[in-house]
């Protein structure tokens, strides 16, 4: 597992607890969002690079917990097209 990917898995576990628990902080909206938009920017700053250095598990997990998340549906599809891309 690369750092990037390591680095992209604990902003994900770190926005899924985020959005799980959102009743009980009302930072915790903000808190999430700003995990997946470093989530994204390390996904997408370099796509070739980072798509080659991410496993596709994290790929998927990524646009899993960007439908988790309100108003991130046009994120996850943008992965989900990438990921395909690749694969094909």
């Amino acid at each position: 597992m690369s750092t990037v990917e390591f680095k992209l898995r604990r902003l994900l576990e770190d926005a899924t607890f985020f959005i799980k628990n959102a009743v009980e902080d009302e930072t915790y909206h903000e808190k999430s969002k700003n995990c997946l938009d470093e989530a994204d920017s390390l996904v997408l700053s370099n796509t070739r690079e980072s798509f080659s250095m991410i496993s596709a598990e994290t790929l998927v997990l990524l646009a899993e917990v960007s439908l988790l998340s309100e108003k991130r549906n046009e994120s996850a599809e943008r992965v989900l097209n990438i990921f395909f891309q690749r694969i094909t």
